[in-house]
């Protein structure tokens, strides 16, 4: 069973489950379990989780902490002003059915002229390439 939760750790022993009053877990309940009509039922659970909380672990209601920031380079956003194909050039092009800009017009021109062109974000068929200029 363990070699399931944690494939590469082994516990040697399951720290004591912690003490709770029956009157605490619904003994009047009508679930076996909170009842104590199965037998160590609730009690491996509660050793379930007061292990994986005491090891750092999660369990399955546990909150997901995610990074406090976006993970993205300084100074861009999550689009990039870099041409997916060769990351040199700047995008310029828009993909005609799709809409990505993803592409320099250099790299859209040889892209499109490939028989079975693609737009590498969607794999769309490619119709047309249109070059876009930006205002400062």
């Amino acid at each position: 069973m363990w070699g399931i939760l944690e494939p590469r750790r082994t516990p040697a022993r399951l720290p004591p489950p912690p003490h709770t009053p029956p009157s605490a877990l619904g003994s009047g309940s009508s679930d076996p379990v909170l009842s104590g009509g199965l037998s160590g039922g609730l009690s491996g659970v509660l050793s379930l989780a007061a292990y994986c909380s005491s090891a750092g672990g999660t369990t399955p209601n546990s909150p997901v902490s995610l990074p406090k920031s976006p993970i993205f380079p300084s100074g861009r956003g999550p689009w990039s002003d870099e041409c997916s194909i060769c990351y040199e050039n700047t995008v310029d092009t828009v993909i005609y059915a799709c809409g990505h800009m993803c592409l320099c017009y250099s790299c859209g021109i040889k892209l499109k002229k490939m028989s079975n062109a693609c737009c590498p974000i969607c794999r769309r068929q490619i119709k047309d390439i249109i070059k876009t200029y930006r205002s400062t």
